[in-house]
């Protein structure tokens, strides 16, 4: 794995140990979940290499479905398998949803970090860096300052442009010797989307 600059090469480091992290190929996570518009369950496969198999599932039998390989991406429909293209927003608006693959592989996602002082997240002292994302648009990265790990993100609402989106990543639990977050707060314009994590799966 190459090293990455610091302050991505710390909260990798915060993750456990190096061979540990570096051994993880996919992640498979599952989540309770609510928001503004009531109870859903969110399932998500993560691999290296850009590759994301995302769903979600409401009570009244919606669902979105999504596939990544690569810069190509697509939801699928449940009953006719029918495929439809997604743009690179809704791609990168699917990708922010990696909440445990995320950490690990940080400084593919986000570069040109520079500092931008302290910030208070849930009563947690993080230090501030503003990056940019896989778009080329402007970003926020919190860090913890105990632990080093990423406790938030703040980003581009990709579906909607005006709006933004504050993630924060809480409850880091350790799984065969990796830290991983299992819980993720969402924040946009409409509210909270919470997600409760149930299993948190990771495969070498």
């Amino acid at each position: 794995m190459a090293e990455a600059p610091r302050p991505l090469g710390a909260a990798l480091a915060a993750l456990g140990a190096p061979r540990k992290v570096a051994a993880i190929r996919s992640v498979r996570s599952s989540a309770s979940c609510a928001g503004p518009r009531g109870p859903y369950s969110t399932l998500i496969e993560s691999e290296r290499g850009d590759r994301l198999r995302f769903s979600q599932h409401w009570p009244d039998g919606r669902s979105f479905i999504a596939q990544i390989d690569g810069q190509q991406a697509w939801s699928v429909d449940e009953q006719s398998g029918e495929r439809q293209l997604l743009t690179a927003e809704a791609r990168a608006g699917v990708r922010t949803h990696e909440f445990q693959l995320l950490p690990i592989v940080l400084a593919e996602r986000y570069s040109d970090l520079t500092a931008a002082g302290t910030a208070d997240l849930g009563g947690i002292e993080c230090d501030a860096f503003d990056a940019v994302d896989e778009l080329g648009l402007a970003c926020r990265l919190y860090f913890d300052r105990a632990t080093s790990l990423l406790r938030g993100l703040d980003v581009t609402n990709y579906y909607e442009p005006d709006d933004r989106v504050a993630v924060r990543l809480d409850d880091w639990r350790p799984v065969a010797g990796v830290l991983f977050a299992w819980r993720a707060v969402a924040s946009d314009r409409l509210g909270d989307w919470v997600f409760e994590f149930e299993e948190v799966a990771p495969s070498s």
